[in-house]
């Protein structure tokens, strides 16, 4: 496999851009399945002891459902992506959670890191849904005959 896209003409391109659109598939349904399963669980259980100041606009019990939303748009669109429908939606789904960790971590006064072990953790996590966006993006591009 590998032997193929070095000898094609933009060998490297092509496997750099498969290796993300597999990343990009992997993340969002990961990541999809991450925020359905924790707000499907923190909604069963009525508990009211969660902050979620990573999702700016929804206040008040709101976050809950929209984390559930969220995870079920990751997980439709890593499942759609892999079908091979619907692939902007992938890439919707990728570049909101990129800003969405972007705003969250680094951007909002809420977050605090315990530590430079956090900061990096979450650093390398917000670079590889940079990556995802990037790989989803990529997949959207006309394909040269």
């Amino acid at each position: 496999m590998v032997r193929y896209f070095d000898q094609s003409p933009g060998g490297f391109v092509k496997f750099f851009a498969t290796v993300l659109l597999f990343w990009s598939r992997l993340f969002a349904l990961f990541v999809g399945l991450l925020a359905a399963g924790v707000s499907f669980v923190l909604l069963i259980s009525g508990s009211g002891n969660y902050r979620f100041e990573m999702l700016p606009w929804f206040k008040e019990g709101g976050e809950l459902w929209a984390l559930l939303l969220l995870g079920v748009f990751g997980i439709a669109s890593a499942v759609l992506s892999i079908m091979g429908r619907a692939k902007p939606l992938l890439a919707v789904f990728c570049c909101l959670a990129f800003l969405l960790m972007a705003y969250g971590y680094f951007l909002s006064p809420y977050y605090r890191f315990d530590g430079s072990a956090d900061a990096w953790g979450t650093f390398f996590l917000t670079l590889g849904a940079l990556g995802a966006s990037f790989g989803a993006l990529m997949a959207l591009r006309k394909r040269r005959a």
